[in-house]
C-alpha cells in the first residue's frame, strides 16, 4: 500500500481548498490548512491516490498562483511537494520503495506532458532539503511553470510532521532551538507565527526519535505551549506509551483509523476539517509528564 502526502501552497482560501479537494475522490483522508504558512497538506490512502494524486495537482495549478503566494512556509511550487511513501499497518520499520519509485517518476512524466509543469525528483537520491538547495540556486534552469512553479517529487519511507509552540515573542528562539534539535532524525526550522515561536520538525527516523523524544528535547530549552501532530501517524508509533493528549496524538489521527473509514465518513471528515478554525496562537503551557 502506498501513503501520498501532498504539500500545496495554498492555506487561507477555502474555497480553492474545497475544489481541489474534490479533485482528489475518496483517497483523501485528511487535510491540514495552516494559513500563516499558508499551506495545506493533503493525506491520500488507498488504491486510487496515483489517479487521484495526478487530479488534485491539476486543479491547483488550474486554481493556484505561486506568483502571488504569501506564507511562511519555504515553497517553490502551487502543488510544492509530492511524496510516495510505502505504508504496511502496524509497522515502522522500513519498506521497500520500488512501488513508490514508480510512481514518482511516472508523476514527473505525466505532469512533463499534461501540465508543462516541470518537476525534480527527490529520495532515495536525495533529501528533500538538499533538492531545495539545488532549487534556490539554480530554479532558473528548469523553467518554472509561470503560475504552478516547479514540484518537487518523492519516494520515501514514514515520517511525521510535528509542530511545536513556545511562546509570544519567541520568533528568533524558535529558529535557535531548531537548530540545536536538527540531526539525521529530525529535520527543523524555527518560524514565528504572528508572534509565537514554532519549532517545526520532520521525524525522519520514528524508531529513534517520535513526538515524545524531540518534545523531551525542546523542553531542555525552553517552556511549550503546546505540540500539533501535522496530517497523521502509524498506529505503530502511537501505541508507544505517550502522553498523547499532551502530544496532540489520537487513534483517531492514525492512518490505520483512517483506512476504516467510509468514503461518506471520509467525505465528512474533509469538510469538518477545511471549516475548522484555527487554534489561537495564546495557548497555555501543557504539561507533560
Amino acid at each position: 500500500m502506498l501513503e501520498c502526502v501532498i504539500n500545496i501552497s495554498e492555506g487561507q482560501n477555502i474555497s480553492s481548498l474545497q475544489q481541489i479537494a474534490a479533485a482528489g475522490g475518496n483517497s483523501i483522508c485528511d487535510i491540514h490548512k495552516d494559513s500563516l504558512h499558508n499551506r495545506s497538506v493533503f493525506t491520500l490512502l488507498g488504491s486510487d491516490i496515483f489517479e487521484n494524486a495526478k487530479n488534485i495537482t491539476k486543479k491547483a495549478v488550474e486554481l493556484l498562483d505561486i506568483t502571488t503566494h504569501a506564507g511562511l512556509h519555504p515553497r517553490f511550487g502551487v502543488v510544492d511537494v509530492v511524496p510516495f511513501v510505502p505504508f504496511t499497518p502496524g509497522e515502522l520499520k522500513p519498506q521497500s520503495l520500488r512501488e513508490a519509485i514508480d510512481c514518482r517518476n511516472s508523476f514527473v512524466e505525466w505532469a512533463k506532458c499534461n501540465l508543462e509543469l516541470p518537476c525534480i525528483t527527490y529520495e532515495p537520491e536525495r533529501s528533500l532539503p538538499e533538492t531545495r538547495k539545488i532549487l534556490t540556486r539554480s530554479i532558473s534552469d528548469l523553467r518554472p511553470h509561470p503560475t504552478a512553479g516547479i514540484t518537487c517529487v518523492g519516494a520515501r519511507q514514514l515520517l511525521v510532521a510535528y509542530n511545536i509552540y513556545i511562546g509570544k515573542g519567541s520568533g528568533a528562539k524558535a529558529k535557535e532551538i531548531a537548530a540545536l534539535i536538527r540531526c539525521a532524525s529530525i529535520r527543523s526550522l524555527g518560524f514565528s507565527l504572528d508572534g509565537e515561536g514554532q519549532v517545526s520538525c520532520n521525524l525522519i527516523n520514528l524508531s529513534d526519535a517520535g513526538p515524545q523524544e524531540v518534545y523531551n528535547l525542546v523542553s531542555k530549552y525552553t517552556q511549550i505551549t503546546r505540540t500539533e501532530l501535522v496530517g497523521l501517524a502509524p498506529m505503530a508509533l502511537l501505541d508507544k506509551p505517550y502522553d498523547k493528549e499532551s502530544l496532540d496524538l489520537a487513534y483517531e489521527k492514525s492512518l490505520e483509523y483512517r483506512l476504516t473509514l467510509t468514503a461518506k465518513e471520509r467525505s465528512q471528515l474533509i469538510t469538518s476539517l477545511l471549516e475548522k478554525k484555527e487554534l489561537s496562537h495564546t495557548t497555555e503551557r501543557l504539561p507533560l509528564t
